[in-house]
């Protein structure tokens, strides 16, 4: 598993440069470097960049990102990402290779990007979450996995029953579990 260093923020370049010092004195407008909006995409991208990665991981970690959603999910299965890739690439990349690439773009930015549906975007949140008790994290873990479909429901006997757990330790990984964004894409605005 690749472990990823968030690397050190820098502000980004609108684009503008400031209108060039006559030297008249005036102060200059320093809202002309104000930073323009970063898309999800874009800064998945720019921090993919910072991995030492061959040309052929490095296309296939952009070829996830460019097809996640704008809530962040990958909802397009890999074998349908296969066939836009193009006749030059061969040989077609195998289940290993995109699951690795997978794994590597879910490890950039927000934690539960990348993920292929709502319980696998929880459960990287929830595997990324520094400080919460072990026992606790493997209880919204086994919720998240196998019973998320009681939760709408407020089947709270149900999940106490599949889980074997206390009704305080249930109400706890219930809390930590509505702390999760179900859709870490829409910070970025898609």
């Amino acid at each position: 598993q690749v472990t990823v260093e968030p690397p050190a923020t820098t502000p980004e370049y609108s684009g503008y440069y400031p209108v060039p010092s006559r030297g008249d004195g005036e102060d200059h407008d320093l809202s002309q470097w104000a930073s323009a909006p970063v898309s999800m995409r874009e800064k998945l991208s720019l921090e993919l960049g910072n991995y030492r990665l061959g040309p052929r991981d490095r296309l296939l970690a952009e070829f996830i990102i460019d097809a996640l959603d704008e809530d962040g999910y990958l909802r397009t299965p890999t074998a349908n990402l296969c066939n836009a890739l193009s006749a030059d690439f061969t040989p077609p990349p195998d289940d290993s290779e995109w699951l690795a690439a997978l794994r590597l773009v879910q490890q950039l930015d927000v934690p539960g990007l990348a993920a292929r549906d709502l319980p696998e975007c929880l459960a990287l949140q929830l595997e990324a979450a520094p400080g919460i008790d072990a026992s606790l994290r493997r209880l919204a873990l086994d919720i998240v996995r196998g019973q998320i479909d009681r939760l709408p429901r407020n089947d709270v006997a149900g999940l106490r029953r599949a889980l074997n757990c206390s009704e305080e330790a249930l109400r706890e990984a219930c809390a930590l579990l509505r702390t999760l964004d179900p859709q870490p894409g829409r910070r970025h605005g898609g």
